[in-house]
């Protein structure tokens, strides 16, 4: 472990914009993303703040600096007083060494007033979170698999001219799925051709039914499936299975997910039952626990070709439980309703924990993340990514939370499906 040094780089007078700056009293504030706020190898993570001063007259700021540990562990104090010329600016910058590999939390006060909080990264490619599957981990998914293909999955697909646009013509889809619970979801085709390959759009935790692209050209390359699990989205007027998160969370026999995973597969099943789709070019993505469905996707069937998970959810959940407060709380809060230790709810989860699933993935990846994400922060991310072996990729986000900048995010994964097609 490197030694715990820190470096203060000084004050730079200079001009500068003051878009975007923040403003407090008479001197405005703007932090400046270093390096994208992503550091590697032998430099030292940097973070600057701008300070702005709008006046006629010299303007000073008792400015300080905490960096911690996205546990919240803190590492750093700097402080810092500046003078600012009139319609000025200064940059004060400051540099630590991150003592491992991981994402770091950095506030700034002024005058002892936070005027802004923000993550960084270290390393990410080399945070290390070991497997912690249970001995039968393989065999319960091959039980469990094998027990989904005991239900006929009963297709019935009805036109939704509603839904259908100038490139593709939607379909409503039902079937059943793991425990013959009925699944629904919208297949969207591309007109006038007869072979395509196809995509399945995983979506996020409670989200409200997403319906397919129709009108603009980029969706002709293509069908998709949007396929809602059990008990969200097409499936939440049937609900049984109350926030889903804590259902069952007893066993991993009756855990919520265990059937919503195996959705997860007879959403391919559909696909692969249709006789136009190109079956050696289907790709899954989705974001949150669409992220999660789309790893599990690429784990548990090799009739995907390529997965491009966001902000992925259900990942790391020893860490998790440490990082996240609302995920920390519910399994916190399930122990104590079962009234038995966190090491057994941790257990249970481990079933179905992305970073268990991550060793069997043999599909390309690309993994979208945001820096800023506190609902499925980057270090959960990365536990998983970091255990896939197959060819990988990944995009930082420094700005953004738990949602990506979307044009920009569907161009980086359209180039990266556009590569098997």
């Amino acid at each position: 472990m490197k030694g715990l040094k820190c470096l203060f780089l000084g004050i730079c007078i200079c001009a500068g914009s003051l878009v975007n700056a923040q403003m407090r009293d008479t001197i405005a504030y703007r932090v400046e993303p270093v390096n994208n706020w992503v550091f590697f190898g032998d430099e030292n993570p940097v973070v600057e703040m701008v300070l702005v001063n709008n006046f006629m007259n010299m303007q000073k700021s008792n400015l300080s600096c905490v960096i911690s540990k996205d546990t919240g562990e803190p590492l750093y104090t700097f402080k810092q007083q500046s003078s600012v010329a009139p319609k000025d600016s200064a940059t004060v910058s400051f540099s630590f060494n991150a003592p491992q590999p991981g994402f770091y939390s950095v506030v700034f006060s002024a005058d002892d007033k936070q005027i802004k909080k923000f993550n960084i990264a270290y390393e990410p490619e080399k945070i290390v979170s070991p497997y912690d599957a249970q001995n039968d981990f393989n065999s319960f998914w091959d039980l469990t698999i094998l027990q989904l293909h005991e239900i006929k999955p009963e297709y019935k697909v009805v036109k939704n001219k509603a839904l259908s646009g100038k490139y593709r013509t939607v379909y409503d889809v039902t079937m059943k799925s793991f425990e013959g619970e009925t699944i629904r979801g919208y297949w969207a085709v591309p007109k006038g051709k007869k072979n395509y390959p196809a995509v399945i759009t995983y979506m996020g935790y409670g989200a409200t039914p997403w319906t397919p692209d129709v009108n603009t050209p980029e969706c002709a390359k293509m069908a998709e499936f949007i396929i809602s699990v059990r008990g969200q989205a097409l499936n939440k007027e049937f609900n049984k299975y109350g926030d889903w998160f804590t259902y069952g969370m007893s066993k991993k026999e009756t855990y919520y997910y265990r059937g919503a995973y195996m959705d997860v597969i007879r959403a391919i099943d559909f696909v692969c039952s249709r006789e136009a789709v190109d079956k050696t070019k289907i790709f899954a993505q989705g974001g949150s626990q669409g992220g999660a469905f789309t790893l599990v996707a690429c784990a548990l069937d090799d009739r995907i070709a390529a997965g491009a998970p966001h902000v992925p959810f259900m990942s790391d959940f020893v860490d998790y439980e440490k990082l996240g407060k609302w995920i920390g709380a519910a399994l916190r809060g399930e122990a104590k309703k079962q009234d038995v230790e966190l090491s057994k709810i941790l257990e249970t989860m481990s079933y179905f924990d992305i970073k268990n699933f991550a060793g069997k993935i043999k599909c390309p990846i690309v993994m979208g993340v945001g820096l800023q994400d506190i609902v499925c922060p980057p270090h959960t991310n990365f536990s998983g990514y970091n255990l896939i072996t197959s060819p990988k990729e990944y995009y930082i986000y420094p700005k953004n939370g738990h949602s990506l900048p979307i044009k920009e995010w569907f161009k980086v994964r359209e180039n990266f499906f556009d590569k098997f097609l």
